[in-house]
């Protein structure tokens, strides 16, 4: 016998639950309506963050939003990415936020450091602001790994990104009634 999924669960969701009875559940939906999504990507390393944003901004589409409803903002590397977080976070405009970059490791700690205080930065941008920042930074020891990990459609971290940028926009929305 399969446990029915409770209420407000979209059904493309995977998710398997116990016996709940009367426990009262809230979760975010993927519904698209009233919604606008702010997409911040580096360009540094344009291969890598070309496909992240291609992949967020098809499966945005596939979900249900317009053109209208996202909005791109394009900075020079990863480090710049909070700043402009935060200037939109700012505007109360947006129903969520992606962070989308590709940090590749080389030769010295650098790309550690500046995945480490950009993950730290949008998490407190994320509660500062009470709106879902999504961190999809891609942080990979090689390019090759990170390849594999930004442009395939099938396990790109921007459709990812995408799908939990609004299933948290709905979350929080519901948690605000």
């Amino acid at each position: 016998m399969t446990t029915p999924k409770p209420k407000g669960i979209s059904p493309e969701m995977d998710l398997h639950v116990a016996e709940l009875g009367e426990v009262v559940q809230r979760s975010g939906d993927l519904d698209a309506e009233n919604i606008r999504i702010g997409i911040v990507s580096s360009r540094f390393n344009e291969e890598l963050t070309g496909g992240l944003i291609s992949n967020a901004i098809r499966v945005l589409r596939e979900l249900g939003l317009n053109d209208r409803q996202i909005e791109l903002v394009r900075v020079p590397g990863a480090f710049e990415i909070p700043l402009v977080i935060k200037k939109l976070a700012s505007e109360n405009t947006y129903s969520a936020l992606l962070a989308l970059g590709a940090v590749v490791e080389g030769d010295t700690i650098h790309a550690r450091v500046i995945s480490e205080q950009v993950a730290a930065a949008l998490c407190d941008l994320s509660l500062e602001f009470e709106i879902p920042v999504i961190d999809a930074v891609v942080t990979a020891p090689s390019l090759e790994s990170a390849y594999a990990r930004c442009v395939p459609e099938e396990s790109s971290r921007g459709g990812y990104a995408a799908r939990t940028a609004l299933e948290m926009a709905n979350l929080i929305h519901l948690l605000h009634q």
